[in-house]
């Protein structure tokens, strides 16, 4: 019984500590960095800002400045209030500059003749570390033939240069009748860190809890009405049922076995 209570109370912890452990990783990033690229949003990105992006390797918002410009990062932690869940990387160009770009990549999607099928705005190489790029990503498609997609793909990177980035592959087109592309980049707002999804973690609890419920729950259904439950005693083992049933085949003593026969005898 001891036990088994050690047991439930192990079990209610790593219940009631899952979620508390989830919560805490949420709040790894300080309020005020986040706030801070809220109010961008609404507003309007500073002009020597390039792009922003989520470190979850420091857990930490990282802000790329053009050329690396103290005087704004000193701007940037002013606006902010602190420089808690700040880190600062040097890139080229602007986010103003890289939306102008995007802009005009745009009106390729979907016109004809032409093998641009996704535009939007991102990191080169898919880098989020302090020492990330970011550009425009063009993703050209080669049904027409990998020959033109090359072509047309080294068109668009003599022209834009490094500020984006060209990839070309057998992407396929899909379009869904009466929506059209968006003509802008979605937010570019750092995602809070992701947890796994809390119903994975409780499901292998809640089996080791039924389990364990499970053999004390049958004995309880298969004990006879009326009775109580047995408790105590040794545990029933095979050599001592055997030994039950053996001594239940005794012979009865010699009164017993006298006053069976005057009964059989009337």
């Amino acid at each position: 019984m001891k036990l088994r209570a050690v047991f439930l109370a192990i079990l209610l912890l790593a219940i009631l500590f899952l979620p508390a452990s989830r919560a805490e990783a949420k709040a790894d990033i300080p309020a005020s960095a986040l706030a801070l690229l809220e109010r961008w949003e609404d507003e309007g990105y500073p002009d020597m800002v390039g792009g922003t992006w989520v470190n979850e390797a420091a857990n930490s918002v990282v802000v790329a400045v053009v050329d690396g410009d103290q005087s704004a990062i000193d701007s940037i932690i002013a606006q902010a209030g602190s420089a808690d869940g700040l880190s600062f990387a040097s890139c080229r160009w602007s986010r103003a500059q890289l939306l102008e770009v995007h802009a005009a990549l745009s009106q390729l999607v979907g016109a004809e003749g032409s093998p641009v099928l996704v535009v939007g705005l991102g990191n080169r190489g898919n880098d989020f570390s302090t020492n990330g790029q970011p550009c425009v990503h063009v993703d050209i498609t080669t049904l027409d033939g990998r020959e033109a997609a090359d072509a047309y793909a080294a068109r668009i990177e003599e022209e834009y240069g490094d500020m984006v980035e060209v990839s070309v592959g057998p992407y396929q087109i899909t379009t869904t009748v009466g929506v059209e592309a968006p003509a802008l980049p979605q937010p570019f707002l750092p995602a809070r860190q992701t947890q796994p999804d809390l119903t994975w973690c409780l499901i292998p609890l809640l089996f080791l809890l039924v389990l364990f419920l499970a053999f004390p729950l049958r004995r309880m259904l298969l004990q006879p009405a009326g009775r109580p439950p047995v408790t105590g005693g040794r545990p029933m083992t095979r050599r001592r049922a055997a030994r039950a049933v053996r001594d239940s085949g005794a012979l009865p003593s010699q009164t017993v076995w006298a006053s069976i026969r005057r009964e059989l005898s009337l």
